[in-house]
């Protein structure tokens, strides 16, 4: 019985030791190049790892892709929770800092970011997968929004929902579009345009 249990102990190993490999030499391959011109020739002498071991740990090259990206989606939902979580009388230097946090998230993860994006388009289980992320996020900003306006901190003539899912859109879609290229001094100044467009459309009581 303990030489079964080992050997299915050293196969387990086994399988996370090759899948460990794959993750990383995708996420070095998504570094160089855009995730549509990745083939799995490539996948396969960049880690080092047979095609029959790399179809026996992934199906299709976005099931490795969302691999690479497992820890995002927690760790994304994480890095925006400052911003939904301001308090009454926070401060636009606040709502700087709680932004940052998603610039400090995205700015590392650049790549498999953008790998996302791109897969989104044509691979089903990779749009499920940010539209997810999405949802979840348009439901805490909608509550923050909500809440907000039961205090009195955030404009009450606005619509939660619509205004939630347009703001959580824009920072995705911005984020692809202007920050995986951006150098620091450019990335700094998104930051604080970012902050300007919440700032002023939840937060500024001056119509």
């Amino acid at each position: 019985m303990n030489g079964q249990s080992n050997i299915r102990r050293t196969r387990e190993q086994q399988r996370a030791h090759y899948r460990a490999t794959l993750v990383e030499g995708m996420r070095r391959l998504l570094a160089r190049k855009a995730y549509t011109e990745i083939t799995v020739d490539d996948i396969l002498a960049e880690s080092g790892v047979a095609r029959a071991t790399y179809y026996a740990n992934f199906k299709a090259k976005s099931e490795l892709l969302l691999e690479v990206a497992a820890d995002l989606y927690r760790d994304a939902l994480v890095a925006a929770g400052p911003w939904w979580q301001l308090k009454a009388g926070a401060s636009r230097g606040d709502l700087m800092d709680a932004l940052g946090g998603v610039f400090d998230l995205y700015l590392p993860n650049k790549f498999t970011m953008a790998a996302l994006t791109e897969a989104s388009a044509y691979e089903p289980e990779v749009q499920g997968q940010v539209q997810r992320l999405q949802r979840g996020s348009i439901v805490r900003l909608e509550r923050h929004i909500r809440e907000g306006q039961r205090g009195g901190t955030i404009r009450g003539s606005l619509y939660p929902k619509e205004i939630a899912g347009w703001l959580i859109w824009m920072v995705e879609r911005g984020l692809y579009q202007m920050a995986t290229s951006a150098n620091a001094r450019q990335q700094r100044r998104l930051l604080e345009s970012l902050t300007d467009i919440v700032w002023h459309t939840l937060y500024d009581m001056h119509d």
